[in-house]
């Protein structure tokens, strides 16, 4: 075996410090926000930030008071998020997939298998007859979950969770990582520069490349019994027109005491401390008028597509996929992720979260309905039922394909079980479910 340098160009996209803080305070709802600005406001004194008044929950329930019922009402007072688990966000992002349904159904299955650390606990080889497949076919489905976000999850061990956050050109990374692991944790810079021949400052550098790695994909996502109070970040009104109500760049502003002093002159080193510290206010301000852009174009494109959604409720719902709205907006699946995750708004349907404004839908020839849509029809079907005699999910598909909805019984068992409605034994003589 013979041992050769190659030189190669290659482009690659690298985050920079303002990238990755752009993206950061998008993602963050309005409360995670709130205690990050108030943070960078002590540590940074080019920094004023006039703390979110929460009190502005008071308007939005006398707003929703008059677009509601009392009983709704009642509701959004005791509003609780619901956290999203990170079975769900894989889900989410797995059903948006161009791929067969064959690998959404492995790769839904895989998901479920994963441990509360992100990584697979059972091996291929015990799955693969388990599940009726081959074992290419569920390699070729764990290699799709592995591509979710966020990376590492579905690994089967540590060296290959780490391995998977890498981009393809860090080889000297993922071979440190698969055959001396133990090194990195104890330290050994020596011993390495040792074997890979290397000067300890590129060793250095490698290693906290490593240690920036995530040995946990699942951390940081909700547990199923944590409870979330809702803090929307706009309102729509009944005319839908939209208001973001949630933290903007008013809320913070580069401190005029400082920059004065840095105007009229002073020393060399304070010069340079307050120059550094106001460009990081700078952009930080900058971070948070994109956040607020970005929110309002999100919003107005979601208005104007599920109009029918906030005047019909999910009757009106249409199909609408992460992709629709980035492809209209020209940005990357990512950002609507981000920008969507764990954001609300205030309506006249109540307080629902953003996701909720996006569906799957089916297309039957006739027409093409979201699935939160076939639900509310399915629902209705089963309130009006004859309490004696319940309709079973052979005959829901029967009267749903009355209304020019063609779906399977399965898919009807499966919208009916995600609506919390037991099957037609378990409903006779007792009470309806309320959708």
């Amino acid at each position: 075996m013979s041992l050769e340098l190659q030189q190669k160009q290659k482009q690659t996209l690298h985050l920079t410090t303002y990238m990755k803080q752009s993206l950061a305070v998008l993602e963050m709802p309005i409360a995670d926000l709130a205690s990050f600005l108030e943070s960078q406001a002590q540590e940074n004194p080019m920094l004023e930030y006039e703390p979110f008044d929460f009190s502005i929950v008071n308007r939005l329930s006398s707003y929703y008071a008059k677009a509601s019922t009392p009983e709704s009402t009642e509701q959004f007072y005791n509003y609780e998020a619901k956290p999203e688990t990170f079975t769900e966000y894989l889900k989410l992002q797995l059903s948006e997939l161009s791929i067969s349904s064959q690998q959404k159904i492995l790769g839904k299955l895989l998901i479920e298998d994963l441990d509360k650390r992100g990584y697979l606990e059972d091996s291929i080889d015990a799955l693969a007859p388990e599940w009726h497949c081959s074992f290419a076919e569920l390699e070729e489905a764990l290699k799709i979950v592995q591509s979710l976000h966020p990376k590492g999850v579905a690994a089967r061990n540590l060296q290959e969770c780490l391995c998977l956050q890498l981009e393809p050109y860090e080889t000297l990374a993922a071979h440190i990582i698969n055959n001396n692991l133990s090194l990195v944790g104890e330290n050994a810079q020596q011993k390495l520069c040792q074997i890979y021949q290397l000067k300890p400052k590129e060793i250095k550098a490698v290693l906290e490349r490593i240690r920036s790695l995530n040995p946990i994909p699942a951390q940081g996502f909700a547990a199923k019994s944590p409870t979330v109070y809702v803090i929307p970040e706009a309102i729509v009104d009944e005319n839908l027109k939209v208001e973001l109500i949630g933290i903007n760049d008013a809320n913070l502003k580069v401190n005029s005491y400082y920059t004065k002093l840095l105007e009229s002159g002073c020393d060399a080193t304070t010069e340079t401390y307050l120059k550094e510290h106001l460009q990081k206010a700078q952009a930080l301000i900058k971070s948070l008028q994109e956040r607020g852009n970005t929110l309002t174009r999100i919003l107005q494109t979601l208005i104007t597509v599920q109009k029918d959604f906030f005047r019909q409720g999910k009757a009106g719902l249409k199909p609408f996929a992460h992709k629709d709205l980035a492809k209209l907006l020209a940005v990357h699946e990512s950002t609507i992720s981000r920008a969507i995750k764990d954001k609300y708004i205030v309506c006249t349907q109540g307080a629902i979260p953003l996701k909720d404004l996006f569906s799957n839908g089916l297309t039957n020839g006739v027409n093409i309905l979201s699935a939160a849509a076939i639900k509310v029809a399915l629902c209705k079907l089963i309130a009006e039922e004859d309490k004696q005699h319940p309709l079973s999910d052979r005959e829901l598909v029967f009267y749903l394909q009355k209304q020019n909805i063609t779906i399977s019984r399965r898919t009807v068992a499966k919208y009916r079980e995600t609506c919390n409605i037991p099957p037609a034994s378990k409903r006779k003589r007792k009470s309806l479910f309320i959708f």
